[in-house]
């Protein structure tokens, strides 16, 4: 359990978490003093325990204080409550996702059912309440534990659903590894095991969870495990994945890139205005022909010719938008006007 004021973690002490677990799993109801003093010293509490669990409350109420949380811990007869919203309790966020997500399936929704459910689940970060040392909370993580199980093999026959089966081999069988008395698990894993070609490894999960039954408890396998078992050997239409899956993977597409290395504009640039008029007549207005608009910058070397030229593709940039591209035909001993490789006269191109 952990308990965050803002971006600080709260250091809380063991009956401090004991009283605040108890408070959070029964949030916005009020918790008798008698519930919290049997949570924290079982049948045998001191006689001074009334006091001892009002001091705990104090002390709880100042370390979760702060703007708009000083009523946070309420004193309302018999006992105590917490006042909290769902988005400030992780349990009551999971609560919300699987709940919607049950209504989601029921309405055919399907892929929005899979991702609340899986944001539901991706809240638990372990065992619930495994830092709490009390034996009065074994019943309320029994049950804390039983809901996420019971929302994972929801999760799984959602995806099955949607034709899913091959992405979740793996998953469900870590689940039923861990839970291997879990027939509902023991069934999906069969589901996804056949629909991606492994009969024999789907049937192998059958026999091995009706040894372990048999061997450990003297049981035989339930009727929905038994009725996977007798659809895989008929190869039955209820365990074969869907005709049409929902919203396939897309095949990708790769984009169309442009060219567009073109150097950054000098720094300084002055004069050229007439040069610069002719660029923009020749480029922005093409002959009636239908040819492709041209000009030729040319001149002697260290006369400006590259600059005139970026200069010019930067200004007319955004009129161009298929692209650009600059060659740099490079030659050794020729001076320039700005800084950067020495060229030869002609020794850049640009087109746009």
């Amino acid at each position: 359990m952990e308990a965050n004021s803002g971006s600080v973690s709260l250091a809380l002490g063991p009956r401090l978490r004991i009283v605040l677990a108890v408070l959070l799993l029964n949030a916005n109801r009020t918790v008798s003093t008698e519930r919290l003093i049997e949570a924290v010293w079982g049948d045998t509490p001191p006689v001074t325990a009334r006091s001892q669990i009002q001091i705990v409350i104090s002390m709880l109420r100042r370390e979760i204080s702060g703007p708009g949380r000083e009523e946070m811990i309420r004193t309302q007869a018999p006992g105590y409550s917490i006042k909290i919203s769902s988005e400030d309790l992780d349990l009551h966020q999971f609560e919300k996702c699987v709940a919607t997500a049950r209504s989601l399936r029921r309405s055919g929704e399907l892929n929005q059912a899979s991702n609340l459910l899986r944001a539901g689940l991706n809240l638990w970060r372990g065992a619930p309440l495994a830092d709490v040392q009390s034996l009065r909370l074994q019943a309320s993580v029994t049950q804390l534990t039983e809901s996420r199980l019971a929302a994972l093999e929801d999760l799984f026959d959602v995806d099955l659903e949607l034709g899913r089966h091959h992405q979740l081999v793996a998953e469900v069988a870590a689940a039923a590894i861990e839970n291997p008395h879990r027939e509902r698990l023991l069934a999906q894993q069969m589901i996804a095991l056949f629909r991606t070609g492994r009969q024999a490894d789907a049937l192998a999960v059958y026999r091995d969870a009706r040894r372990t039954l048999l061997t450990e408890y003297g049981l035989t396998p339930s009727d929905q495990l038994r009725a996977v078992e007798l659809a895989i050997l008929r190869n039955d239409k209820s365990v074969r994945g869907p005709s049409v899956i929902e919203h396939p993977v897309p095949v990708p597409v790769t984009p169309t890139l442009l060219p567009q290395p073109l150097p950054a504009p000098p720094v300084k640039f002055i004069g050229c205005a007439g040069p610069l008029r002719r660029l923009h007549g020749l480029l922005l207005k093409p002959p009636n022909t239908g040819s492709v608009g041209l000009g030729v910058v040319s001149g002697r070397a260290g006369t400006g010719k590259t600059a005139l030229a970026l200069h010019m593709a930067h200004e007319l940039r955004d009129r161009f938008t298929d692209g650009w591209l600059y060659a740099d035909l490079g030659a050794e001993n020729a001076s320039v006007s700005h800084a950067g490789p020495r060229r030869m006269p002609g020794s850049s191109g640009l087109i746009m």
